[in-house]
């Protein structure tokens, strides 16, 4: 994940590139905002942002010093010297221009930006910041090293094609075919969602890690070289692999690449024990990457289970007939009426009937019916001088956010929060952010014995950006959520073990804990004592 700080005393302005940046699709963990270089370099001194865009003209206190965005830039290099950064100005200006390129600016754009030019930069700045980052750690004296820096370099081309941040020509040059064996014919984009890995390791990044691993093990076992894995996507629950096939026959070869397909969903469930969809893109001769929405569609049909069926690999063949969703449009222009209106009472109905819509036939375009949703309330927050851009974060302003959702009335309530959020009593502590962290602060303190309870679970709850709300809580509290909950739960234990003569399991259990033996660990870590030893006061 990567984070962004957009800069720019207009907030008209500011706002339009926040919501750029969030469409975009570029992974970011926290999308941040400035109104001028005071308080832009408060950010970049805490959080230390990979990329910083910055207006010329930034109007606002000059007595910190710094006059103009290539002087906060000149000053934010001094802090992070592997910060990208781009400048965004209301003209051509040869005199600015010539001063960015001096200290290495990457971009130089017009006002208004363009979605696409916004879309391909962004792309192009996480390449150089993964490769930065690479070449920092690698060592220049060292064959093996350096060949790893290679290696990484073409998975770094991979990932990039994948996510459609690199152009297929550019990728093209760089014989990513020639991976495959040299009797491939017919090639396909594969989307897979395992249920959410995160929910499962409890926001444990090693054990999702080597469980990332595992599956992708399993795709290069079955594939048997007909199948290349790139990494997860947001680093969510999704993974994409290109796939080939040597079948001459185009029928042939989609028949057979979907039994791989099956195969590797049966062995990865079988060996793992997660659950997993996998949806299909067509097949063609050429694959461009823009092709991996047809995979991303066909995967969103899992919230379709007609009459009983439980089928997970789904075809973008197969769904093209019954994949027409004009049934929402009369509804969307009602919900677009009440939002409008700020009719929350009429808006909520109408805004679970349409995401309901998607259980009941395999229609395609969940994903950009809920972004084009969020765009309705979002437009109606910005009206009424509120901005939940940064509070939601980009996975729900490109829809994104529908990967970690099991089914359509996980949608749909997430939307409906979100509706309620907007239009309800919510807008007004939105405002100010300490008021949203005392909420969360609350929530924990009276729920933090419900095993469930974890940082993705309270973003979720209170619809706010997964990375905002961590970032935001640590800066605040001076302690991360995951380890307040943890303090909060051995409090508990402790007096349970001190004033009741309660069983050590049953104790393990009423703080929230599944796991006795984890219980115990993280007990003796925090207390130094075993809780035995804690209750006879050794």
């Amino acid at each position: 994940m990567y984070t962004i700080l957009v800069v720019d005393n207009e907030k008209l302005a500011r706002e339009d590139i926040i919501y750029k940046v969030g469409a975009s699709g570029t992974p970011f963990d926290w999308i941040m905002e400035a109104s001028d270089a005071y308080e832009a370099m408060e950010i970049i001194k805490t959080n230390h942002p990979d990329i910083l865009v910055t207006d010329v003209l930034l109007g606002g206190d000059k007595s910190h010093g710094i006059k103009d965005g290539i002087e906060l830039i000149e000053e934010a290099k001094k802090i992070n010297p592997r910060m990208a950064s781009v400048v965004v100005c209301a003209y051509p200006d040869f005199y600015y221009a010539q001063r960015a390129m001096r200290l290495g600016v990457m971009h130089y754009l017009l006002k208004p930006v363009k979605f696409n030019e916004i879309k391909t930069i962004l792309g192009e700045l996480v390449l150089h910041i993964d490769a930065k980052k690479r070449e920092f750690l690698v060592s220049t004296d060292n064959y093996a090293l350096r060949k790893r820096l290679e290696d990484y370099k073409l998975k770094d081309k991979i990932n990039s094609y994948v996510n459609g941040s690199l152009e297929d020509q550019e990728i093209n040059s760089e014989s990513l075919f020639n991976l495959f064996p040299d009797d491939s014919k017919w090639f396909q984009f594969w989307s897979i969602r395992a249920e959410d890995i995160n929910s499962i390791f409890s926001d444990t990044s090693e054990s999702i890690d080597r469980m990332v691993y595992a599956i992708k093990n399993v795709i290069v076992e079955v594939g048997a070289g007909y199948v290349i894995s790139a990494d997860l996507v947001d680093k969510s629950n999704i993974l994409v692999a290109l796939a080939a096939s040597n079948e001459q026959d185009e029928i042939m070869a989609g028949k057979s690449l979907a039994a791989t397909a099956a195969t590797t969903l049966s062995l990865i469930e079988k060996s793992l024990g997660i659950k997993v969809d996998i949806g299909l893109s067509k097949l063609r001769k050429r694959l461009l990457s823009s092709n991996l929405i047809e995979a991303q569609k066909a995967m969103d049909v899992r919230f379709c289970r007609i009459q009983g069926e439980n089928k997970s690999v789904h075809c973008f063949e197969d769904l093209e007939i019954d994949g027409d969703d004009k049934f929402k449009d009369a509804d969307m222009l009602l919900f677009k009426k009440f939002v409008d209106a700020s009719d929350t009472k009429s808006a909520l109905p109408i805004a679970r009937k349409i995401i309901m819509e998607y259980s009941k036939a395999p229609y395609l375009n969940i994903r950009e019916t809920y972004a084009e949703m969020i765009n309705m309330v979002s437009k109606v927050s910005y009206k009424k001088g509120v901005s939940i851009l940064s509070f939601l974060g980009y996975e729900n302003i490109s829809g994104n956010i529908i990967n970690r959702f099991e089914t359509a009335e996980e949608v749909a309530d997430s939307i409906c929060s979100i509706v309620e959020m907007t239009l309800g009593s919510w807008v007004r502590y939105m405002e100010n952010t300490t008021d949203v962290l005392e909420k969360v602060k609350k929530y924990i303190d009276e729920n933090f014995a419900d095993s469930e309870i974890c940082t993705k679970k309270l973003a979720q709850h209170f619809c706010i950006s997964l990375g905002y709300l961590s970032a935001t809580y640590r800066k605040m509290y001076n302690i991360t959520i995951s380890k307040y909950i943890i303090s909060k739960r051995m409090e508990y234990a402790a007096k349970l073990l001190k004033d009741t003569n309660v069983a050590i399991g049953d104790i393990s259990e009423s703080c929230g804990f599944n796991n006795l033996s984890y219980f115990m660990r993280v007990f003796k870590s925090y207390y130094m004592v075993t809780p035995t030893q804690f209750r006879e006061g050794i």
